[in-house]
């Protein structure tokens, strides 16, 4: 795995194939997003990496926590940005990924209504 290339690695790791939507589904359940959606309704929560600020203040309204404070740690220096990444492999990564877009995509949706109706 040391000497594969990015591309490599997302054609070999079944986790870079529609992996959250896999876990969301669970192990015995058929892969679908209706099926994601459906366990979905279980979560407690949902948060959003990248508004991670307002999926805090979602879940402490949700579970009427006092204030929070953090601070970044552990924070990824070389982070390739995201213009930097070479469009066949943000293409590649979007085809083995489809599902989980559609889900992404529902899950923002909703994410973004609750904000809105704060």
């Amino acid at each position: 795995m040391k000497h594969m290339s990015f591309g490599d690695y997302i054609d070999w790791d079944p986790q870079a194939t529609n992996g959250q939507t896999k876990q969301i589904c669970g192990v015995k359940s058929q892969l679908s997003v209706e099926k994601a959606k459906e366990n979905l309704l279980e979560f407690g929560s949902i948060g959003i990496t990248e508004m991670f600020n307002e999926s805090l203040l979602l879940i402490k309204k949700k579970f009427k926590w006092g204030n929070i404070k953090y601070k970044k740690v552990n924070v990824t220096k070389s982070r390739p940005l995201l213009n930097e990444v070479p469009i066949d492999i943000i293409k590649k990564i979007e085809k083995h990924n489809e599902l989980g877009i559609e889900l992404f995509q529902y899950i923002k949706s909703n994410f973004i209504k609750q904000i809105n109706d704060l």
